[in-house]
């Protein structure tokens, strides 16, 4: 459980020492304005602990706007993994706000570490060989939030990007994306070194870390861990690189997450991202995706989604009174399965009946043919609820899929088979998501819970059996399942592959068409110009570098210019 009072004295702790870098919607403080502002009832010389507590929380508090505009309204329908309730609108390719990942990367995150490291650094001999775990365990949060921003922004400055406090340098450069990838894999690497190594007497982080609770070995499991997210940015772009990370990932002592006692779970209270997902609407489930789901029994459809609202009874009631029914609805019902639909994607199937198409009984009751997304498996408290949230911000089953893809693309060798990996993904994917939807005290979580059988049952189906047909796709296929719940990286694996495919007859991409014509969708996000002077000629030369036209936020032109880990993926659905 995460400490209350610990939060508050972060809040404190963050009002004083925040050091902003000087970019468009971030901000730095000199050390002369640190002096002439210090409140003296303020704690100026916080414990470290509590300074890597606040970078840990950063990590998820911001997110209710990342759910709110990047997910919600884009990532997951760019993906195919959601609609909006009424259908897609004809523009939905295009961008408005943005939430706030990039912002809380250098203010919320990586500011508090960088000032760890620094003050470790500045400790006599005999004091700092004490800290060096702690040290390493400071570079994992701020490059797991890294990429995330660079996968959508490109360009960002890193290496110089704490420099304006401490060296009074307002104008640090953009580092390039094959040049920031270059440093997160040497400062993980380094990271897992250490985590792994017997070094004795180290700092104990305690309930500070409420993430592993100072076991240092799981931060250097997620240490290596995350050099595959790297690792598998690079498979279109530097495929030999790409193969050279995974096996100095897997041959590493520090080990991979690959049981779910290791994953990076982040639990802060059961109102987190309070009702981001019901502003506009709750998010409905896309139509291929749901039949795929829901036609092999995935048991994790009844913990990504609700049943649409035509029960028996309801039914019966419609039937009475003479109502047009979809036609995908049964009498009698089969509410086991029956009741998950889903709806499609292209705005020119706004006018189907079947999905969007208004029903009301004659009480004037109205009455949802497709299924939202679970509400509370979402945001806990949704509705008078009593769980409590958990975000996997790291899965075994991420993990284990990023083997079986090396394996099966001949990428990897002497670590098992592709089959023993996936089949173990998929197990650790079901149980992660159930133990999800038990804290979360999902709606009727007794009756949909994982029963053990259907692990085996699930592995046996044809669309599922990891059988030498379709194999890699198949992978593909888990992990865009896996990801439903972290649509950063549902979005990177739909860009990265190029599916769900067009014509599969596994999981489909369904061609986006608005009034006939494909929708090119965006592969980067808008970029404003900087709100502040200071660094603008960096920001514009890392704009013409990367082909950037700065503002646009057109899906015709955010299509074309990608980001640089990007540019040789295939486009949307058109997986090789």
């Amino acid at each position: 459980m995460f400490y209350i009072l610990d939060l508050i004295d972060m809040k404190l702790i963050y009002k004083v020492i925040a050091l902003y870098v000087l970019l468009g919607g971030m901000y730095a403080c000199t050390d002369d304005f640190g002096e002439v502002n210090t409140n003296p009832g303020l704690v100026t010389d916080p414990e470290l602990r509590h300074l890597f507590t606040h970078s840990l929380y950063q990590l998820g508090d911001y997110q209710y706007t990342e759910w709110f505009y990047d997910n919600y309204q884009y990532l997951m329908r760019y993906s195919q993994a959601t609609i909006f309730g009424g259908g897609n609108s004809q523009d939905f390719n295009n961008l408005g706000a943005i939430g706030g990942r990039y912002g809380t990367f250098y203010g919320g995150v990586m500011q508090n570490l960088f000032e760890i490291r620094r003050r470790i650094d500045r400790m006599a001999e005999d004091e700092k060989v004490k800290y060096q775990k702690f040290r390493a365990s400071t570079y994992i949060p701020q490059v797991l939030q890294g990429i995330k921003v660079t996968d959508w922004y490109g360009s960002v400055p890193y290496e110089e990007a704490m420099q304006g406090r401490y060296e009074s340098n307002f104008a640090p450069v953009y580092d390039d994306q094959k040049k920031l990838f270059d440093m997160w894999i040497k400062e993980l690497t380094d990271a897992a070194d250490v985590l792994s190594s017997d070094l004795d007497e180290q700092i104990d982080l305690g309930r500070q870390d409420f993430v592993y609770k100072g076991d240092y070995d799981k931060w250097g499991k997620l240490a290596n861990s995350l050099k595959m997210r790297i690792a598998v940015r690079l498979l279109n772009t530097d495929a030999s690189k790409a193969q050279e990370i995974m096996n100095e990932v897997m041959n590493s002592s520090a080990g991979i997450i690959e049981s779910t006692d290791d994953e990076l779970s982040w639990k802060p209270g059961p109102e987190y991202r309070g009702r981001a997902h019901d502003f506009w609407g709750s998010p409905t489930a896309g139509k291929n995706v749901m039949d795929f789901m829901r036609d092999n029994e995935d048991p994790r459809t009844r913990f990504y989604f609700e049943k649409n609202d035509f029960s028996q009874e309801v039914v019966d009631k419609l039937k009475s009174e003479g109502k047009d029914l979809p036609s995908f609805v049964t009498d009698p019902v089969d509410d086991t399965w029956g009741r998950y639909q889903g709806g499609p994607i292209s705005p020119d199937m706004n006018t189907e009946f079947d999905y969007f198409g208004i029903i009301k009984d004659d009480d004037n009751v109205t009455y949802a043919q497709l299924s939202h997304i679970n509400r509370r498996f979402f945001s806990p408290g949704y509705d008078n609820g009593t769980g409590y949230y958990t975000d996997i911000m790291f899965s075994a089953a991420e993990a284990c899929l990023y083997v079986a893809e090396f394996i099966e693309k001949g990428l990897l060798n002497g670590h098992g088979t592709a089959k023993e990996w996936y089949e173990k993904a998929i197990e650790n994917s079901l149980r992660s998501n159930d133990m999800i939807a038990s804290a979360a005290v999902i709606e009727n979580y007794e009756d949909l819970k994982l029963k053990d059988a259907e692990i085996a049952a699930l592995l046996a189906k044809s669309d599922y059996a990891f059988d030498g047909n379709d194999n890699l796709e198949k992978i593909y296929i888990q992990q865009f399942i896996n990801f439903f719940k972290l649509p950063n990286e549902l979005s990177i694996l739909v860009r990265r592959t190029g599916y769900p495919k067009k014509g599969s007859a596994l999981l489909a991409w369904e061609p986006v068409l608005a009034s006939g014509n494909e929708l090119p969708l965006p592969r980067r996000f808008t970029i404003g110009e900087p709100g502040i002077e200071y660094n603008r000629d960096n920001w514009q030369e890392a704009m013409d570098d990367q082909g950037f036209s700065p503002g646009e936020n057109e899906g015709i032109i955010l299509n074309v210019e990608r980001v640089w880990w990007d540019k040789t993926s295939p486009n949307y659905g058109d997986g090789q």
